[in-house]
């Protein structure tokens, strides 16, 4: 791995404008220098408390790896497209850096050439290559971006059995490690309907129309409820038409356009073909779960048996014993080298560092009031709920103020969400952003070069607070300063509607314009419905807010109905209508 890991933390400290002493906190500051130095490496644990010293999130450094192409390129979006061939110009340029190991390099290349055949090709896959495909397959809770690409590539021209057994997989699981896998969930289910395979398009519908039901996974598969939906209409030979037009409606249509050529595949008959002796032959201890920490090197050797690498195919700078200790436990890898063997393995980075929130100390919070909200009232402690804001406000002390007043308003954000008869609405705890607070985090933006993930997370939670004062050049600094393409701009999307309601409450009309166009001129994910869906919101909330005429109610009505089939579990459409009607004509009203 090289020097510019380091660099990268130089880099991101000091546009912060945090020392080296300071972010040396519960660490050596000697330590630190060297590593941002490129002299030496230090252990994953003193990262992780590095990254939070520095207010530097799990998925800043995988953007980071993203662009130096350190990391599998994720697929999904070409899928949508239906761009095989750009799919492999990113996956053989990835390639080319040469850091997968041979063995894994050649599944990849004998996979891409896959891409050039025509998807109405009577070609097949080999019985042995499908067999490999179904041992490198093997468990589904841990598929990520190479997983993802293999599907594409592969499944196509794969057999009947090949086709049900990853999907009798990727079902079996349940609760959050199935809601985790939404997207291949989604990919998977597309690829195998594209053939004629009655028995597996009707186990297909069952499964699925099992899974929408299931009040526990409404939060998970909301973001790709429509694409299930229309899944199980396809499977069952039922009209798609509801969910393709809402899509319109909304500008999904790269989305749209997907399903219908989805449903034109499906409606070609083109014939399965047979694999009767494919073997599912993953021993049982070779399964990972989301709860494992993925960063230990037991965790790890499972990851490399699973994709049928020796101990000495995944060396990096170190040596075989080195490896062998690691796997049993016996001893650890410094951080980077801990970056290169999960490179090796194709496992992402957000992944491994998701697994424990190891890397993000508010995650990790969070998660632990979202336990404690969890268990039965009798059990639930106030005093214990205030001590563990307590904690993580004396936690991140270090950071900039301006970033501390976000994280704790968003930790007690996140409290509120939980609606806990301990703590109403008026609670004190929940209590506002003083100006001086504001005036605060607007310095914090306009002292840093550019916003990290962790920043745009943290905004998303404290806009709410932003008062008149200072909202137009909040919204305005942290516009400018988010990089297009990166976790930092997801988290934007995510957040996206509470920026243009925050604008209509206070009625802060220069900020109107900024928060619509932002969004108009970023890229949306095209597999994302729910980005087209903030961004229409947006523009529609603006627009009634202005303009209370039948024929604007009208196209409002559009967008309503439109929701309201996309996401009926989670009845966003209702909340949007709420902030519709309550702010119809506002402008006007007050003058």
């Amino acid at each position: 791995m090289e020097t510019w890991v380091g660099q990268y933390f130089q880099q991101f400290r000091t546009s912060r404008g945090i020392g080296v002493r300071q972010a040396g906190r519960g660490l050596s500051s000697a330590s630190v220098s060297r590593f941002e130095r490129g002299l030496a490496d230090i252990s994953v644990n003193a990262a992780a408390k590095l990254m939070f010293n520095i207010g530097m999130d799990g998925n800043d450094l995988t953007d980071a790896l993203r662009q130096h192409q350190r990391t599998f390129p994720r697929v999904l979006n070409d899928f949508v497209l239906g761009d095989r061939a750009q799919v492999k110009q990113n996956v053989t340029a990835y390639l080319a850096q040469g850091t997968l190991p041979e063995v894994l390099a050649a599944l990849v290349q004998t996979a891409c050439t896959w891409l050039d055949e025509p998807l109405n090709s009577p070609r097949q896959l080999g019985a042995h290559f499908e067999q490999e495909l179904a041992d490198r397959l093997g468990d589904p809770t841990n598929w990520y971006n190479l997983e993802e690409f293999l599907m594409v590539a592969t499944l196509p021209f794969a057999s009947s059995e090949l086709k049900k057994l990853l999907w009798q997989r990727a079902t079996a699981l349940t609760g959050r490690q199935l809601g985790k896998q939404n997207y291949n969930l989604w990919l998977l289910g597309s690829l195998a309907l594209a053939n004629a395979d009655p028995e597996l398009h009707a186990l297909i519908a069952t499964d699925l129309s099992r899974i929408l039901q299931d009040p526990t996974l409404v939060t998970f598969l909301n973001n790709v409820a429509p694409q299930l939906r229309a899944l199980v209409a396809l499977a069952r030979g039922e009209d798609i038409a509801p969910v393709v037009s809402a899509l319109k409606q909304i500008g999904a249509r790269p989305l749209a356009d997907f399903l219908l050529a989805l449903q034109h595949q499906s409606h070609l008959g083109l014939p399965s073909h047979h694999h009767p002796h494919l073997k599912s032959t993953i021993p049982a201890d070779w399964l990972l779960s989301l709860d494992e920490d993925l960063l230990t090197g037991p965790m790890l050797a499972k990851r490399r048996k699973q994709l049928g690498l020796t101990m000495k195919a995944v060396l990096g700078d170190w040596n075989l014993s080195t490896q062998s200790r690691f796997e049993q436990g016996r001893t650890q890898l410094g951080f980077l080298k801990t970056l290169t063997l999960l490179e090796k393995l194709a496992l992402p980075f957000y992944a491994a560092s998701m697994s424990t929130d190891q890397f993000s100390l508010f995650h990790r919070y969070r998660a632990e009031l979202e336990l404690m909200g969890r268990a039965p009232l009798a059990q639930q402690n106030r005093e214990a709920i205030l001590a563990v804001l307590s904690q993580f406000e004396a936690a991140i002390t270090g950071l900039p103020r301006g970033l501390r007043l976000m994280l704790a308003k968003g930790l007690r954000t996140s409290l509120q969400w939980q609606n806990s008869p301990l703590f109403p609405e008026d609670d004190p705890v929940f209590a506002s952003l003083t100006m001086e607070d504001q005036g605060e985090i607007l310095s914090y933006f306009e002292t840093i070069t550019e916003v990290s993930a962790l920043d745009a997370e943290a905004f998303g939670f404290a806009i709410n607070s932003i008062r008149k004062k200072y909202y137009t050049a909040l919204i305005s600094a942290v516009m400018a300063k988010t990089a297009p393409n990166s976790e930092a701009a997801t988290n934007m999307w995510e957040s996206g509607t509470n920026y243009m309601y925050g604008a209509v409450y206070y009625d802060v009309q220069a900020a109107m314009p900024i928060v619509e166009d932002y969004f108009a001129k970023q890229t949306a994910r095209v597999y994302a419905w729910q980005d087209y869906q903030r961004l229409t919101m947006i523009h529609t909330l603006r627009t009634v807010y202005f303009d209370d005429s039948p024929a604007v109610w009208a196209q409002a009505e559009d967008y309503l109905a439109a929701i309201s089939e996309l996401s009926p579990y989670d009845h966003n459409d209702v909340n949007d209508r709420w902030w519709l009607t309550t702010f119809r004509g506002k402008a006007k009203q007050r003058g």
